[in-house]
């Protein structure tokens, strides 16, 4: 009889104990777009909408994701010049975020 009271409490407690809070949501993932005219824009109407960063963002937004997109690109310098080795000061310059 004690036993099966004690079982018996065990399973009250647990039945009755508050639900788990909901998990946090997942942090928001930040993308940096490096690049040269083509990513920053250049010649577009409006690249604060329209260059591909911009697009990119607000395509991964409509799909539910939590992201934000930075637009790291240059005009006038362009990624593919040759140069003596990968970083230089130019391309450190353009990372501003």
């Amino acid at each position: 009889m004690n036993k099966a009271l004690g079982v018996a409490s065990l399973f009250f407690l647990f039945a009755c104990r508050p639900p788990a809070p909901p998990p946090a949501p997942p942090a928001a993932l930040h993308v940096l777009c490096f690049g040269d005219s083509l990513t920053a824009g250049k010649d577009l109407l409006d690249p604060d909408r329209q260059s591909y960063p911009a697009v990119l963002e607000r395509r991964l937004k409509e799909k539910g994701h939590s992201v934000r997109v930075t637009n790291a690109g240059q005009s006038g310098t362009p990624v593919s010049t040759p140069a003596p080795g990968w970083i230089t000061a130019s391309r450190i310059g353009r990372i501003w975020w």
